[in-house]
Protein backbone atom coordinates (compact mmCIF):
# COMPACT_ATOMS: atom_id res chain seq x y z
CA UNK A 1 0.00 0.00 0.00
CA UNK A 2 1.64 3.34 -1.54
CA UNK A 3 0.90 6.42 0.80
CA UNK A 4 -0.04 9.15 -1.52
CA UNK A 5 -0.45 12.68 -0.04
CA UNK A 6 -2.60 14.80 -3.60
CA UNK A 7 -0.95 17.70 -4.26
CA UNK A 8 -3.42 20.80 -4.31
CA UNK A 9 -5.75 21.07 -7.00
CA UNK A 10 -6.29 19.54 -10.07
CA UNK A 11 -8.73 16.78 -10.74
CA UNK A 12 -5.52 14.06 -10.00
CA UNK A 13 -6.38 14.74 -6.26
CA UNK A 14 -9.58 13.17 -7.17
CA UNK A 15 -8.61 9.82 -8.89
CA UNK A 16 -6.05 9.34 -6.87
CA UNK A 17 -7.04 9.59 -3.43
CA UNK A 18 -10.55 10.10 -2.84
CA UNK A 19 -12.35 8.48 -5.35
CA UNK A 20 -10.95 5.08 -4.89
CA UNK A 21 -11.42 5.99 -1.10
CA UNK A 22 -14.83 6.64 -1.52
CA UNK A 23 -15.34 3.65 -4.06
CA UNK A 24 -14.18 1.99 -1.46
CA UNK A 25 -16.59 2.46 1.26
CA UNK A 26 -19.67 2.22 -1.24
CA UNK A 27 -18.41 -1.31 -2.44
CA UNK A 28 -17.70 -1.97 1.24
CA UNK A 29 -20.86 -0.61 2.45
CA UNK A 30 -23.11 -2.36 -0.10
CA UNK A 31 -21.48 -6.01 0.45
CA UNK A 32 -22.04 -5.42 4.43
CA UNK A 33 -25.47 -4.71 3.95
CA UNK A 34 -26.21 -7.90 1.77
CA UNK A 35 -24.44 -9.55 4.06
CA UNK A 36 -25.79 -8.20 7.76
CA UNK A 37 -29.45 -8.58 5.92
CA UNK A 38 -28.69 -11.86 4.66
CA UNK A 39 -27.52 -13.63 7.65
CA UNK A 40 -29.66 -15.87 9.89
CA UNK A 41 -27.48 -15.39 12.71
CA UNK A 42 -27.45 -11.60 13.11
CA UNK A 43 -31.33 -10.49 14.55
CA UNK A 44 -31.00 -7.24 15.25
CA UNK A 45 -30.68 -5.62 11.41
CA UNK A 46 -29.54 -2.51 13.13
CA UNK A 47 -25.65 -3.37 13.29
CA UNK A 48 -25.96 -2.99 9.45
CA UNK A 49 -26.19 1.09 10.08
CA UNK A 50 -23.57 0.84 12.70
CA UNK A 51 -21.38 -0.83 10.64
CA UNK A 52 -21.47 1.72 7.99
CA UNK A 53 -21.42 4.42 10.31
CA UNK A 54 -18.10 3.04 12.37
CA UNK A 55 -16.74 2.75 8.33
CA UNK A 56 -17.03 6.12 7.66
CA UNK A 57 -16.09 7.49 10.91
CA UNK A 58 -12.80 5.52 10.72
CA UNK A 59 -12.08 6.46 7.34
CA UNK A 60 -13.05 10.62 8.77
CA UNK A 61 -10.80 9.96 11.60
CA UNK A 62 -7.92 8.23 9.85
CA UNK A 63 -8.14 10.31 6.88
CA UNK A 64 -7.74 13.58 8.87
CA UNK A 65 -4.94 12.43 11.21
CA UNK A 66 -2.94 11.39 8.30
CA UNK A 67 -3.57 14.43 6.05
CA UNK A 68 -2.99 16.76 9.64
CA UNK A 69 0.74 14.66 10.53
CA UNK A 70 1.65 15.07 6.83
CA UNK A 71 2.78 18.66 8.06
CA UNK A 72 1.43 20.23 4.60
CA UNK A 73 0.48 23.74 4.60
CA UNK A 74 -2.78 22.64 2.47
CA UNK A 75 -3.83 20.25 5.19
CA UNK A 76 -7.40 22.68 5.67
CA UNK A 77 -8.39 21.72 1.71
CA UNK A 78 -7.55 18.44 1.69
CA UNK A 79 -9.49 17.66 4.75
CA UNK A 80 -12.15 20.10 3.15
CA UNK A 81 -12.47 18.22 -0.14
CA UNK A 82 -12.09 14.98 1.07
CA UNK A 83 -14.98 16.03 3.40
CA UNK A 84 -17.21 17.03 0.78
CA UNK A 85 -16.63 13.51 -0.78
CA UNK A 86 -17.14 11.59 2.36
CA UNK A 87 -20.19 13.33 3.20
CA UNK A 88 -21.83 13.29 -0.02
CA UNK A 89 -21.27 9.45 -0.10
CA UNK A 90 -22.77 9.05 3.08
CA UNK A 91 -25.82 10.82 2.72
CA UNK A 92 -26.59 9.53 -1.16
CA UNK A 93 -25.14 6.03 -1.28
CA UNK A 94 -24.93 4.34 2.49
CA UNK A 95 -28.11 3.50 2.94
CA UNK A 96 -28.51 5.35 6.25
CA UNK A 97 -30.28 8.25 6.28
CA UNK A 98 -30.00 9.22 10.21
CA UNK A 99 -29.50 13.12 10.70
CA UNK A 100 -27.82 11.71 14.28
CA UNK A 101 -25.01 10.05 12.82
CA UNK A 102 -24.57 12.53 10.27
CA UNK A 103 -24.44 15.59 12.47
CA UNK A 104 -21.85 13.32 14.20
CA UNK A 105 -19.62 12.52 11.77
CA UNK A 106 -19.89 16.28 10.74
CA UNK A 107 -18.76 17.31 14.02
CA UNK A 108 -15.75 14.92 13.66
CA UNK A 109 -14.92 16.45 11.01
CA UNK A 110 -15.56 20.30 12.66
CA UNK A 111 -13.45 19.38 15.23
CA UNK A 112 -10.52 18.10 13.21
CA UNK A 113 -10.62 22.41 11.53
CA UNK A 114 -10.66 23.43 15.21
CA UNK A 115 -7.96 21.39 16.59
CA UNK A 116 -6.17 21.17 14.21
CA UNK A 117 -5.68 24.61 12.98
CA UNK A 118 -3.94 25.86 16.31
CA UNK A 119 -1.99 22.93 16.94
CA UNK A 120 -0.49 23.39 13.29
CA UNK A 121 -0.68 27.24 13.70
CA UNK A 122 1.31 26.73 16.59
CA UNK A 123 4.59 24.96 14.97
CA UNK A 124 4.36 26.75 12.46
CA UNK A 125 5.02 30.54 13.95
CA UNK A 126 7.80 29.30 15.97
CA UNK A 127 9.39 27.01 13.81
CA UNK A 128 9.22 30.19 10.93
CA UNK A 129 7.58 33.07 12.67
CA UNK A 130 4.75 35.39 12.30
CA UNK A 131 5.62 37.55 9.55
CA UNK A 132 6.77 34.40 7.31
CA UNK A 133 4.82 33.06 4.25
CA UNK A 134 4.38 29.73 5.66
CA UNK A 135 2.27 31.54 8.27
CA UNK A 136 -0.04 33.76 6.08
CA UNK A 137 -0.16 30.55 3.52
CA UNK A 138 -1.62 28.65 6.39
CA UNK A 139 -3.69 30.94 7.59
CA UNK A 140 -5.44 31.91 4.03
CA UNK A 141 -6.41 28.53 3.51
CA UNK A 142 -7.87 27.75 6.44
CA UNK A 143 -9.97 30.61 6.68
CA UNK A 144 -10.80 29.95 2.58
CA UNK A 145 -11.49 26.36 3.84
CA UNK A 146 -13.14 26.54 6.98
CA UNK A 147 -15.76 28.83 5.48
CA UNK A 148 -16.31 26.51 2.80
CA UNK A 149 -16.63 24.04 4.65
CA UNK A 150 -18.87 25.53 6.86
CA UNK A 151 -21.14 26.94 4.05
CA UNK A 152 -21.45 23.64 2.06
CA UNK A 153 -21.84 21.02 5.22
CA UNK A 154 -24.45 23.27 6.35
CA UNK A 155 -26.26 22.59 2.91
CA UNK A 156 -25.29 18.57 3.77
CA UNK A 157 -26.49 18.86 7.31
CA UNK A 158 -30.34 20.15 5.66
CA UNK A 159 -30.49 17.31 3.09
CA UNK A 160 -29.84 14.76 5.84
CA UNK A 161 -32.69 16.42 7.99
CA UNK A 162 -34.98 16.51 4.89
CA UNK A 163 -34.50 12.98 3.94
CA UNK A 164 -34.51 12.11 7.35
CA UNK A 165 -38.30 13.45 7.40
CA UNK A 166 -39.16 11.97 4.17
CA UNK A 167 -38.01 8.37 5.39
CA UNK A 168 -40.47 9.00 8.32
CA UNK A 169 -43.06 10.08 6.44
CA UNK A 170 -42.53 7.23 3.86
CA UNK A 171 -42.50 4.29 6.50
CA UNK A 172 -45.64 6.27 8.90
CA UNK A 173 -47.54 6.19 5.17
CA UNK A 174 -47.21 2.77 4.92
CA UNK A 175 -47.97 1.81 8.31
CA UNK A 176 -51.17 3.74 7.66
CA UNK A 177 -51.73 1.89 4.10
CA UNK A 178 -51.29 -1.72 5.63
CA UNK A 179 -53.83 -0.18 8.88
CA UNK A 180 -56.30 0.78 6.33
CA UNK A 181 -55.80 -2.31 4.02
CA UNK A 182 -56.27 -4.24 7.44
CA UNK A 183 -59.31 -2.58 8.63
CA UNK A 184 -61.20 -3.24 4.65
CA UNK A 185 -60.45 -7.22 4.94
CA UNK A 186 -62.27 -7.16 8.63
CA UNK A 187 -65.01 -5.27 7.23
CA UNK A 188 -65.25 -7.49 4.13
CA UNK A 189 -65.23 -10.53 5.85
CA UNK A 190 -67.63 -9.14 8.22
CA UNK A 191 -70.04 -8.58 5.75
CA UNK A 192 -69.30 -11.82 4.06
Amino acid sequence: LSLYVPKPGGTRDYWIFIFPMVLALVIVGCFMHAVIHRSRRIRKKYWAILFIFVAYFLTILAGSVYVLSSNTLDWPGQIMRTGFAVYATYIFFSGTPSFSTFFFLWLVGLLVFVVGFPATLEGITREYGKNSQQYVTLVSEFAVSFYWFMVITALFLVGAFRLEIYSRKQFLRGMLMADQQDEIIKQKTKNA
